[in-house]
C-alpha cells in the first residue's frame, strides 16, 4: 500500500457518506458500526471528534444516535479528512529528508505528483458525491 491513512480517517470518510445518505435520520453509533463491520467504540470516538467540528450532531437518550448537521454539497473529503487527521502532508520526500533535493530524488516526481491527485480528489469531491443510502454498502 503506498497510501496509508489512519482508521479514524477511514471511519469518518464511510460515516459521513452513510450519514449524507440517509438524510437527516439519527442512525446510533451500533448501526453505523455495524454497517461498516468496525468496532462501535472506535467509530465513537471518530464521531465525536466530528461532532466538536459540527460535521455531525449528536442526540442522546432512547432514541439517540448522530445525524449530519452539515450540509454534504459544501462540505469536501479534505475538511473531513483535516478535521481527523490536521492539514494533509505535502512531503515528497519518502525518507522525510531535510536535505532531500527532489530533482535528485531516485522516485523523480512522483511522490509530489501522488500528492497533488490526492490533496486534488480530496478537494474536489464533496460529502454529497460518496453518500451511501444503504446500510450495509462499504466503499474502499
Amino acid at each position: 500500500k503506498l497510501l496509508k491513512w489512519s482508521q479514524a480517517v477511514l471511519l469518518a470518510f464511510h460515516a459521513m457518506a452513510l450519514l449524507a445518505g440517509r438524510k437527516g435520520d439519527v442512525i446510533t453509533v451500533d448501526e453505523v458500526a455495524k454497517s461498516l463491520g468496525v468496532s462501535s467504540d472506535h467509530l465513537s470516538k471518530v464521531l465525536q471528534r466530528l461532532a466538536k467540528s459540527n460535521f455531525v450532531k449528536s442526540m442522546r437518550g432512547p432514541s439517540g444516535g448522530y445525524t449530519l448537521s452539515s450540509d454534504p454539497e459544501t462540505v469536501s473529503l479534505l475538511d473531513i479528512y483535516q478535521c481527523v487527521e490536521g492539514e494533509l502532508a505535502s512531503r515528497t520526500c519518502m525518507l522525510h529528508a531535510d536535505g532531500c533535493e527532489s530533482e535528485k530524488c531516485i522516485f523523480g516526481n512522483m511522490m509530489g505528483s501522488i500528492n497533488t491527485t490526492v490533496s486534488d480528489y480530496l478537494s474536489t469531491t464533496m460529502l454529497s458525491d460518496v453518500a451511501s443510502s444503504g446500510v450495509g454498502s462499504k466503499r474502499g
